[in-house]
């Protein structure tokens, strides 16, 4: 995603990948500007969800399964 990015608009993302647990959203995610969720479970969006909220933080959550895409 984050090749596909910097391809297309020229910047380079700052990508984590770490697992991501409601224990573990606070320090994974401090000094986050903008949140991009592509997660394939619940308990992962969810955790970014809530520290959005918390946080007052843009997120985009997108998701895709078989021909049906959504962006939230």
């Amino acid at each position: 995603m984050a090749n596909n990015l910097y391809r297309a608009i020229g910047k380079k993302i700052d990508v984590k990948t770490k697992k991501l647990t409601p224990a573990n959203t606070t320090q994974q995610l401090k000094d986050i500007q903008l949140i991009v969720d592509v997660f394939d479970n619940s308990v992962a969006r969810q955790a970014v969800k809530d520290y959005a909220d918390q946080f007052k933080l843009p997120c985009l959550h997108a998701g895709l399964s078989a021909d049906y895409g959504e962006v939230i």
